[in-house]
């Protein structure tokens, strides 16, 4: 997958934690590179293989490291939406 990805971060914090929320969209397209085998319904999909998304989540950063929390909209077209949510760490340089 390959996207462009615009967003809005807002810095909110007290003095024991701060919470950086964020808002943002974007568009991207599907490359033909599979580590494992997609599920059935993926494989037969003949549609749009270009996509714009919406996505929303927090991220909350420690020392070194950050916890994220997201849920990603991908739209393609108007005959197939995918939810994705994931949770995750970062790690600041």
């Amino acid at each position: 997958m390959s996207n462009l990805f615009v967003d809005y971060r807002y810095f909110y914090s007290v003095d024991s934690l701060s919470v950086w929320p964020f808002v943002g969209f974007g568009v991207g397209k599907e490359i033909g590179i599979h580590l494992a085998d997609p599920p059935i319904e993926a494989q037969v999909y003949q549609g749009m293989t270009t996509m714009g998304f919406a996505t929303i989540g927090a991220l909350v950063p420690l020392v070194d490291v950050g916890i994220k929390a997201e849920a990603r909209f991908n739209f393609y077209g108007l005959d197939r939406l995918m939810l994705t949510t994931g949770i995750g760490v970062i790690f600041f340089l």
